[in-house]
């Protein structure tokens, strides 16, 4: 598994330009040995390095890892209507948010990974997500209803990923009952929704993508 530190250097070799590895280790305070083990368990990972002797390390392909200011900017006005965070691991975004209802409310919190050790779909199945590679994030909302009112909700967030993924120009998509999202026919992600509270209401439904 990928360390912290890892998602720390890969940022800063995200750009596909050579840095050295001095240049690394002294930016976030580690040894040059340090950097080098680093990038090793990046390599483990499925990160494709490229080590240049007397030069440094490159990234083959320039990854764009997730960032919280350009959600923000991509959300345009509904940014306004949600916390966001971003986890670099974390073992499943909708654990996380279920754990943290217990103590505290996540209505409106959107937490997002770059990386889930243990994500889950439907009937206790797990799914793999890559660093770089792959979207994965929940959603907290409360609802006043119980949770006979939000039968469709699934439905409704699978048209609205659908709506989302067109109209940034991909076309093909289709929703498979009752939580696979299709492009061109393949399995290109699900949807698990988890709902807790009173069957009369107020419930909070966890959302996880």
């Amino acid at each position: 598994m990928l360390p912290p530190l890892g998602f720390t250097l890969l940022r800063r070799l995200s750009d596909g330009e050579v840095h050295s590895g001095e240049a690394l280790a002294t930016s976030i305070g580690m040894t040059r040995a340090r950097v080098s083990q680093v990038l090793k368990a990046a390599e483990s990972a499925g990160f494709e390095l490229e080590r240049i002797r007397g030069r440094g390390y490159r990234l083959i392909e320039p990854v764009r890892f997730l960032d919280r200011a350009a959600i923000a900017r991509a959300l345009g006005g509904s940014a306004e209507k949600v916390s966001i965070e971003v986890a670099d691991s974390i073992d499943s975004t909708s654990s996380e948010l279920l754990r943290r209802s217990a103590r505290a409310s996540v209505h409106r919190r959107l937490l997002v990974a770059e990386v889930q050790t243990a994500g889950r779909g439907r009937r206790g199945r797990s799914w793999t997500s890559v660093a770089g590679g792959s979207l994965a994030f929940s959603l907290g909302w409360r609802f006043e209803q119980g949770a006979g009112f939000l039968a469709g909700l699934s439905l409704a967030v699978g048209v609205a990923l659908a709506r989302a993924l067109e109209a940034d120009g991909f076309s093909d998509i289709a929703l498979k009952w009752p939580n696979d999202l299709l492009y061109r026919h393949c399995k290109i992600g699900g949807i698990l929704i988890e709902i807790s509270g009173d069957a009369l209401g107020p419930s909070l439904a966890v959302i996880g993508v």
